[in-house]
């Protein structure tokens, strides 16, 4: 029994270091760049007629761009509705405590629900009556 013990180990570290080997090549092999055709130096291309105005480099045609995802999306509500109508309730957006800790995710209703409560208060308090319409801008620190 004793005999085969040094054989046994030699087999079993081989078999775990073949399994390693297999599974960082597949690693390397999935985040390998797949789009062969775009320059992974241009993901992003300056429109010529708007300084500060960027299109996707997926984009096919240099002058083309996407004003909207589908023609009847026309609002970032209408894109939230349709988000909410297609993911049966799934996740909308999440946040994390720590840099390396798990996503916690929000789900589509209680967002919308919390919106709802949001723009009631803001009715309320800019005292906006029915039929009234306001435009209200938001200003933002971007960290």
């Amino acid at each position: 029994m004793w005999v085969l013990l040094p054989w046994t180990v030699i087999v079993t570290f081989s078999g775990y270091i073949f399994y390693w080997l297999t599974l960082m090549w597949r690693a390397r092999e999935s985040f390998r760049f797949q789009n062969k055709s775009l320059n992974i130096e241009k993901q992003a291309i300056e429109l010529k007629n708007d300084k500060g105005v960027y299109r996707s480099g997926l984009l096919q045609n240099g002058e083309e761009t996407a004003e909207r995802a589908l023609p009847e999306l026309m609002t970032l509500y209408d894109v939230f509705m349709r988000g909410l109508e297609n993911s049966n309730n799934g996740d909308c957006i999440g946040s994390r405590v720590s840099k390396d800790g798990p996503y916690r995710f929000k789900k589509y209703m209680e967002v919308y629900r919390l919106a709802r409560i949001f723009g009631s208060a803001l009715v309320s308090k800019l005292n906006v009556n029915k039929g009234k319409q306001r435009k209200i801008c938001f200003f933002f620190l971007s960290l």
